[in-house]
């Protein structure tokens, strides 16, 4: 294997000192004087605990201890100083992760500094938190969380109460932000707000549109004439047609110059979204507008990518395609740690410390992810398996536990013997008949068959109507 792409010493004793550990209990006063109580196992216990897949429990948190201490005594613990200890431990993680992280050395990616996805998902907990965690049905918790595609690593996580949606939430990006990165997102945080910050930060987007929150101009001499997406959509010709123009997404005070594509769907994909829009709807007690069953004919995607950076139109769309990856983190954190469950039924403290302790570990793993799918790249061209890696984490994490108590020495080896496995072993598969993202997109398979059809201003001025 690589040494010079093994993990350090180093950053295996700036994740793990338990010196560090200390520090920070300290200075957020979960430990408010010189005390034996085991702060490092009661660290091990709320994060790698959760690899086991079965929920945290004050027992289990106990027999983590180097004392003899009660369930009792353990859940007194859980107060507004655990949950600040944990949240502190999280953002350390991530500061060590983000500074040591390893990319996958592609040149169609190296065009951006990072590529990175933000999604959040969400689940429910018990009614009686519903004051400190509100949700749509009583109460629900809800992560953000967004990574690099480059490197694997998670570069920001936030827990949230499930009604503190995804267009606020964009709002509150600007420091996750830096210039040449390219971020991919979906509808939910499809608001001017974002695209402004973007630009601001002189750096890029793919995104969906969604029509309602997004504005369109079209700008004549000094005038910005507005763009109704679906007034001008039916004068397309049909086909295997992707159309671009160019235009400004803004507000009344300020614009940002865009492009845009429309793709129209097949039927049976246009169907299946009309199927699903309305069994939504109908969840909610409503009707899908006329509109809304409209759109689902079409594709809708807009960048602010400038043609300068010589990027196909084909792949730019089909950058979007990568945005996908990140439903196989929750997938997995949902199914194999079991981020959604907990025993606590009242103690809304106790819930979020549990749930940031699987942050903690969702960082880490995101970490070791970056170092493997780096060193596997490289050796193979082939892709490490997120979904392989945090199985054998489960099986083995026994194997990690133990190790987690000994010295850095002995932490640092075991932590490169399982990422040596992991190379070996987790490879994503590659099958004749059917490519993964990544491959559809470096081989430009994806509309492959389309035509690229520009949309000038003149011919965008003609088909404009106001409804």
């Amino acid at each position: 294997m690589n040494k010079r792409k093994t993990v350090s010493r180093n950053t295996v004793k700036k994740f793990f000192n338990k010196s560090q550990v200390m520090k920070i209990a300290k200075k957020t006063k979960f430990v408010q004087r010189d005390t034996e109580f085991d702060v490092y196992g009661f660290f091990l216990g709320l994060t790698f605990g959760a690899l086991t897949g079965f929920p945290i429990t004050l027992e289990g948190l106990s027999e983590n201890l180097n004392q003899k201490i009660s369930r009792v005594a353990i859940g007194k613990r859980f107060n507004e100083f655990t949950s600040a200890f944990m949240l502190n431990i999280l953002a350390h993680f991530l500061l060590v992760a983000n500074e040591n992280k390893y990319n996958i050395n592609i040149k169609l990616l190296n065009k951006f500094n990072n590529i990175n996805i933000i999604d959040g998902s969400s689940w429910k907990i018990p009614k009686a938190l519903a004051k400190i965690f509100p949700g749509y049905n009583k109460a629900g918790c809800k992560i953000q969380l967004m990574y690099d595609y480059k490197s694997g690593v998670v570069n920001l996580l936030d827990v949230t109460k499930e009604t503190y949606n995804d267009q606020s939430y964009s709002k509150t990006l600007d420091k996750a932000i830096k210039a040449n990165d390219l971020l991919l997102f979906d509808q939910g945080y499809s608001i001017y707000a974002l695209i402004d910050i973007i630009a601001s930060k002189f750096a890029y987007f793919v995104s969906r549109i969604n029509p309602s929150s997004i504005k369109l101009y079209k700008k004549e001499s000094e005038k910005y004439i507005q763009i109704y997406i679906l007034s001008i959509l039916g004068k397309f010709q049909l086909g295997q047609n992707i159309f671009e123009f160019e235009c400004y997404a803004g507000n009344k005070n300020q614009k940002t110059k865009i492009r845009v594509f429309a793709i129209r769907m097949p039927e049976e994909i246009a169907n299946q979204r009309r199927h699903k829009l309305k069994q939504d709807r109908k969840r909610d007690g409503k009707q899908p507008s006329k509109d809304s069953l409209e759109l689902c004919n079409w594709g809708l995607f807009m960048t602010n990518i400038p043609k300068e950076k010589e990027l196909d139109i084909k792949t730019i769309i089909s950058l979007y395609q990568l945005r996908w990856s990140v439903e196989l983190f929750f997938r997995q954190y949902k199914s194999t740690m079991k981020l959604h469950k907990t025993e606590t039924k009242t103690n809304e403290h106790r819930l979020e410390s549990e749930v940031l302790g699987k942050c903690i570990v969702i960082m880490f793993i995101s970490y070791l992810y970056s170092n493997a799918r780096s060193i596997a790249w490289d050796k193979y061209e082939k892709e490490t398996s997120f979904e392989k890696l945090v199985k054998y984490f489960h099986r083995n994490v026994s194997e990690l536990k133990h190790a987690l108590r000994q010295s850095i020495k002995i932490i640092t080896k075991q932590i490169n013997k399982m990422v040596k496995r992991v190379i070996d072993r987790c490879q994503k598969a590659r099958q004749k008949n059917r490519a993964n993202t990544l491959d559809k997109i470096l081989n430009n398979l994806n509309y492959k068959e389309y035509k690229l059809v520009i949309i000038s201003p003149q011919r965008l001025s003609g088909l404009i109507e106001h409804p």
